[in-house]
């Protein structure tokens, strides 16, 4: 849906870290998963916003378009995002 293809492959390599380090259970191996984790996290919440921000940005001129996808981003996605954006 809205993960570009970075957040992807790095949601791929953070399986691939974990089942690694599940099957050694070595240290290193953890630490390995562990900033796979922060790095896909971080692709991935970035992904999300630019989405989100690109459906709104589409959106300008249009005021009740816009005041649905933002009250349905808020409503099913937390308040996270409204810090993100600014509506002109």
């Amino acid at each position: 849906m809205f993960l570009s293809d970075s957040a992807k492959q790095a949601k791929q390599h953070r399986q691939r870290c974990e089942r690694h380090w599940k099957r050694t259970g070595c240290e290193t191996d953890r630490v390995a998963y562990r900033s796979a984790c922060r790095t896909a996290n971080r692709l991935i919440n970035e992904s999300r916003s630019n989405y989100f921000v690109n459906r709104i940005d589409g959106l300008v001129g249009d005021a009740s378009s816009t005041g649905v996808i933002v009250v349905w981003i808020y409503e099913f996605h937390g308040n996270w995002l409204t810090n993100e954006i600014v509506i002109d």
